[in-house]
């Protein structure tokens, strides 16, 4: 099975946000993303 771990994104928005503001219009600091680990 699988394990899904749930990660909240937040200063890594400011460093991507850097990079390229419209590719993460809809992320906020409370924005989570579920990654299999």
């Amino acid at each position: 099975m699988q394990r899904w771990k749930t990660v909240c994104v937040g200063p890594l928005i400011y460093r991507m946000r850097s990079s390229s503001r419209d590719a993460l219009p809809n992320l906020t600091n409370e924005s989570c993303l579920k990654i299999q680990k």
